[in-house]
């Protein structure tokens, strides 16, 4: 099976938070679960459209805290691209947000989202792989 990350048309899914900064919704899916994300926009690297490999990972904030993390693996990413917690889009350079639900500024229960994606996917275990899809909608 393989990880979907789906990116809405920006100009239905921009999202601004109360900092300025903007983002862009999606959707991550593995199976039945289907979590909204979020993007930076502003100039900030995103994903091209393609396959990549992710691997589980520790990711390590800008206040040092570490979390449990999906890592984009290839040469797009170099390693630096993550899947992680987060609610706004202030709170990522480059990365993508995953939430229960969306808010009005960015995305909901973040961590709780995290959870339940490693749930899903199995368990979390430092190292294991998974295939992912990004495709963006017209």
């Amino acid at each position: 099976m393989m990880l979907l990350l789906h990116r809405h048309p920006i100009d239905l899914a921009m999202v601004t938070d109360k900092s300025g900064a903007q983002g862009s919704r999606g959707r991550l899916e593995w199976g039945d679960l289907s979590l909204p994300v979020l993007e930076r926009l502003e100039g900030y690297k995103r994903l091209p459209v393609g396959d990549y490999e992710v691997e589980h990972a520790m990711w390590t904030g800008p206040a040092g805290r570490k979390a449990r993390a999906l890592r984009v693996l290839g040469p797009y990413s170099r390693g630096r691209i993550y899947i992680h917690s987060g609610n706004f889009p202030k709170d990522t350079t480059g990365c993508v947000l995953v939430g229960l639900s969306a808010g009005v500024y960015g995305v909901n229960w973040s961590r709780m989202a995290m959870t339940a994606l490693f749930m899903a996917l199995g368990g979390w275990e430092e190292g294991r792989r998974h295939a992912l899809r990004v495709t963006e909608e017209k």
